[in-house]
């Protein structure tokens, strides 16, 4: 197991469900999932 770095332009609630949009090095760049 193991943890990475996120970032988001927004701010997101725990448990919101996202996806990962882009890679920047380590970091990975999320949205919230609209459904």
């Amino acid at each position: 197991d193991s943890s990475w770095p996120v970032s988001a332009s927004e701010d997101l609630g725990a448990g919101t469900h996202v996806e990962v949009i882009a890679i920047e090095g380590i970091t990975l760049i999320i949205r919230a999932v609209i459904a």
